[in-house]
C-alpha cells in the first residue's frame, strides 16, 4: 500500500483563535480559513452521551451569566470530570 507524502492542514479544535473551540462556528470558520479539516475529542458522560470537549475535566470553562456576573453554581461542576456528568448537567452550563 502506497503511503501519501501530501500534508493536511488541519483547525485544532477548529478556528479557536476566530470563534469558541470546539463549536460549528469554529469549524465552519477553519474550512473557510482554508484548512482541510479539524481536529476534536470526544468524551463520554456519565449517561453514555458523547459530547465534544478538548479537556476531560471542565476546569477551563468560565461560566457567566452576563458579561460581568459569574454563575457560582454552575462554577461548582468545573472541577468534576465529564465522565461523572450528565449531558443534561453539561447542557446547562454556558461557554
Amino acid at each position: 500500500m502506497p503511503v501519501s507524502t501530501e500534508l493536511l492542514l488541519l483547525g485544532h479544535r477548529g478556528a479557536r483563535k476566530y470563534a469558541p473551540e470546539n463549536t460549528f462556528a469554529a469549524f465552519d470558520l477553519a474550512l473557510t480559513h482554508g484548512a482541510d479539516g479539524f481536529e476534536f475529542d470526544v468524551r463520554r458522560t456519565r449517561d453514555g452521551a458523547n459530547v465534544i470537549g478538548h479537556d476531560p475535566r471542565l476546569n477551563r470553562l468560565i461560566v457567566r451569566k452576563s458579561s460581568t456576573e459569574l454563575m457560582a453554581s454552575s462554577l461548582t461542576f468545573a472541577a468534576h470530570a465529564m465522565a461523572r456528568m450528565s449531558l443534561a448537567m453539561i447542557r446547562g452550563l454556558t461557554a
